[in-house]
């Protein structure tokens, strides 16, 4: 089930990235583009089904700077809840937290592109309970244009993690990810991106999907979906999360 569900989403982003070479032959190549760079903060609703069936407020925020050679971005989220049943005491049903960074610098005239990621996350009733994950390789643009990117990346890291049982342990990581973004219009924007994150101990799959409308030059609505695929994981441990998100997003 996992594995077709990252089979759809590439599908998915392939189909549309192929409609727009058909559409226009200069898509493929990094064109040439003036510096920018953007700050986000995102307040909004959480519902997370899986290890942590919850309802929860979330806070958000990142921030991306590009240019013709290079593009950077970093972002963070954090949630928690509390729940009670009938007579019993407030106990902690939700905590999750991550950072992401990643690093992108462009072959001048070519499609390809050299990436580096570090990400720290934390899920308190996943199995896998906090990691730090390093990795880095060569990215593939298969369109970038102005309304329209699609990326296919692969490379190498090192992840160091700890279990929901306080199990660690330290490997190497394979890592395969593509990446979507269209802008539909002025005020509709698409983001999507799946990954594939592999070490001897487990197999990590991610797939992220968003659609933005903005209504001003600074505020937007996002409905957005998170899903996390974790195998094996021992009895009585949900192998997928999921969390579906609505959210308001004030960007300078």
């Amino acid at each position: 089930m996992s594995g077709l569900c990252l089979q759809r989403a590439l599908l998915f982003s392939a189909v549309l990235a192929t409609s727009a070479l058909q559409a226009d032959d200069e898509l493929i190549g990094p064109p040439p583009q003036e510096y920018k760079s953007r700050v986000d903060g995102e307040i909004g609703l959480n519902i997370s089904t899986g290890n942590s069936p919850n309802r929860e407020i979330r806070l958000a925020g990142s921030y991306e700077q590009e240019d013709a050679l290079r593009r950077y971005e970093h972002k963070a989220s954090f949630y928690r809840e509390q729940a009670a049943t009938s007579g019993e005491p407030m106990t902690l049903s939700e905590e999750k937290a991550y950072w992401k960074s990643r690093g992108e610098w462009y072959f001048v005239d070519q499609p390809g592109y050299l990436f580096a990621k570090l990400a720290f996350e934390y899920d308190r009733f996943s199995y896998l309970q906090r990691s730090a994950t390093a990795s880095s390789g060569l990215g593939y643009s298969v369109v970038r244009s102005k309304p329209l990117r699609f990326d296919l990346e692969a490379g190498l890291g090192w992840q160091h993690a700890k279990r929901l049982d306080d199990s660690r342990y330290q490997t190497v990581v394979n890592v395969l990810a593509e990446n979507l973004r269209w802008q539909i219009d002025e005020q509709w924007e698409f983001r999507q991106d799946a990954s594939s994150y592999r070490t001897e101990y487990e197999k990590n799959l991610e797939l992220n999907a968003e659609l933005r409308r903005r209504f001003t030059q600074n505020i937007s609505l996002k409905l957005g979906l998170e899903w996390q695929h974790l195998s094996p994981v021992p009895e009585g441990v949900e192998k997928n999360d999921m969390v579906s998100m609505l959210s308001l997003i004030y960007s300078m």
